[in-house]
């Protein structure tokens, strides 16, 4: 840790976790009829900021977000099949400023 620097006391949690698929049919017939996930929502990230500054591409994309119990998934359709272009995992923090403020401390872009 950078001398000087106060780590924030935080309480995490594992919101969701991000797959990427092929086949939209997918949500469907597996995530829904098999392992019994409900959907959320689901909508077009077209944002041409997000686009290119978090997932390094401009092509749009079709967001699944479905639940099951205390499990959340977001699931991106990517018919190119571009592995890893969408992958991250979002943990959800008590006090996500302080935690922000924390990381740019260490260097890490906001």
């Amino acid at each position: 840790m950078a001398e000087g620097v106060k780590m924030p006391t935080v309480r995490s949690s594992l919101n969701y976790y991000r797959l990427t698929i092929i086949e939209p049919a997918e949500i469907g017939r597996f995530y829904e009829a098999v392992l019994h996930f409900h959907r959320l929502k689901q909508f077009t990230l077209d944002s041409e900021e997000v686009l290119h500054s978090i997932f390094a591409t401009d092509r749009q994309t079709e967001v699944y977000m479905l639940v099951y119990q205390d499990l959340k998934l977001e699931i991106f359709i990517d018919s190119e099949g571009e592995k890893g272009r969408f992958t991250h995992l979002c943990l959800e923090y008590d006090n996500p400023d302080e935690v922000s403020d924390h990381a740019h401390q260490l260097g890490y872009r906001r």
